[in-house]
């Protein structure tokens, strides 16, 4: 419930209390634009990192082929109005089977062409027990 300004104190505290609060809006997006610009520098710095890895590659390019094919196909779904929830679930359990058998085929590929020196090298941060 807003009051007329009666007096030059109200009016001057009003303008204080906008000044405050723009102040601090500016730090909160300044803060959120140095967030994101060290997300961004991370993902540079991981896809660097991995653009020699042919797993990393190998799944980028799958990542970009079945959510080519997904959308697509959703698109056309739903310009004939065949989709439902029900098809919805369908493609999610589907996306679900192929990221596991993702999981393990990037893993026997990792263990079975690479050496434990060249497993170090492409991912220096972890620890590796291999059986022989």
């Amino acid at each position: 419930m807003e009051s007329e300004i009666q007096t030059d104190t109200q009016q001057e505290r009003l303008e204080c209390e906008a000044a405050a609060e723009e102040a601090k809006a500016e730090t909160e997006a300044r803060r959120k634009k140095e967030q994101v610009k060290e997300k961004g520098a991370k993902a540079n710095k991981k896809f660097q990192d991995n653009k020699d890895n042919p797993v990393f590659l190998g799944n980028a390019i799958a990542i970009v082929g079945l959510s080519s094919v997904l959308g697509y196909g959703a698109y056309r779904k739903h310009a004939t109005g065949e989709l439902t929830w029900k098809v919805i679930g369908l493609w999610t359990g589907m996306v679900g089977a192929f990221a596991i058998g993702d999981y393990y085929l990037s893993q026997y590929v990792l263990f079975t062409f690479f050496s434990y020196n060249s497993l170090r090298i492409l991912f220096p941060e972890r620890h590796f027990l291999l059986i022989p």
